[in-house]
């Protein structure tokens, strides 16, 4: 997921900043994951985020994940990570 994709689910976990917050906050979600702004969250850093419970994470309940779907209503019902922390094996890696 690059910065744009990622900001899409931030705006559904309420985030509200400035175009330049979010490029801190995506640089620092990438940082959190060891992953490249540049290349983006793959599914393994983004099931980290929405299974992190600390401040830095982003966690999400599975029935979260299910009404951000619907609302984005393009990715399919099996390409969410659960709280399990195991993303669908379908997923390409970045």
């Amino acid at each position: 997921l690059n910065s744009a994709e990622m900001r899409e689910f931030a705006t559904l976990t309420d985030f509200a900043g400035t175009d330049d917050e979010w490029a801190d906050e995506f640089g620092l979600t990438c940082s959190m994951c060891s992953a490249s702004p540049d290349r983006g969250l793959d599914r393994s850093d983004f099931a980290l985020v929405v299974n992190d419970t600390s401040a830095d994470g982003c966690f999400c309940t599975d029935e979260e994940l299910e009404s951000m779907r619907k609302t984005l209503g393009r990715v399919p019902r099996a390409g969410l990570p659960s709280s399990s922390g195991e993303p669908p094996s379908h997923w390409d890696a970045r």
